[in-house]
């Protein structure tokens, strides 16, 4: 596996995810068609003023993973922040970037995601390959190896998704699981084969596990990716 990826498409990718796991999470407490633009239009101007603090309490910790070699370089950012009485949520977030110029792709990501939602959608897989062609060229090196970065991943999926539904429903979650793994093997491919589908494989897939095998390349990228989503799930049986 690889050591280091490309830490601007990573970011980029990351918040690509968030918000299309928060949005189908928030349709799927609606029990909303999520092609129904108008209708995911309406539930996100509705919820306007949820999208931003969800993506800071989901993203903020996973983002610094990225950028960082240990917790302990996170902090020493924070207790700057603290000391100079510093520490609205931009400035929390160029911590967790760890560099001006992926702080700015950071931005530039959110805002063009953000919009997509308030039009009632999320970006296309081509449409976030082309606006990532400038953090492809970039050279900055993720802080972490290839097998963190794909746990990552999981986690964005599954915490952001739990994180619209808590704001789409107040009673018990039941959380679609068939809904998760599509997000995981969009997301998943776009991470790893910077391409979309390769429609003229799927007479080759049988099941959701053969599915992420397509998608991810290797039997190993698929138990990183199974294994993290058991933690995942572990995890929110105990919350």
């Amino acid at each position: 596996m690889k050591n280091n990826l490309n830490s601007a498409y990573v970011i980029t990718t990351l918040v690509r995810t968030f918000f299309d796991g928060f949005a189908k999470g928030m349709a799927d407490a609606h029990d909303m068609d999520f092609s129904n633009k108008q209708e995911v239009k309406k539930m996100m101007l509705n919820h306007y003023e949820n999208i931003s603090k969800s993506y800071a309490e989901v993203m903020f910790s996973i983002l610094s993973v990225v950028t960082h070699r240990s917790f302990d370089e996170v902090e020493v950012g924070l207790q700057q922040l603290s000391a100079e009485q510093r520490g609205d949520v931009g400035q929390l977030f160029a911590v967790a970037c760890n560099d001006s110029l992926l702080y700015d792709v950071m931005v530039e990501a959110y805002k063009r995601n953000f919009s997509y939602l308030l039009e009632g959608r999320v970006s296309s897989v081509q449409e976030h390959l082309s606006a990532c062609e400038q953090a492809d060229s970039m050279t900055i090196k993720t802080a972490v190896g290839e097998e963190i970065v794909l746990r990552l991943l999981v986690r964005t999926v599954v915490q952001a998704y739990l994180s619209g539904m808590r704001i789409g429903k107040t009673d018990t979650l039941t959380l679609k699981q068939s809904t998760i793994y599509a997000l995981l093997i969009t997301n998943a491919n776009i991470l790893i084969n910077h391409a979309p589908i390769d429609e003229s494989r799927l007479s080759e897939v049988n099941d959701v596990y053969d599915y992420l095998k397509m998608v991810c390349g290797t039997q190993e990228h698929c138990h990183i990716i199974f294994s993290e989503m058991e933690n995942e799930m572990k995890h929110l049986t105990e919350i």
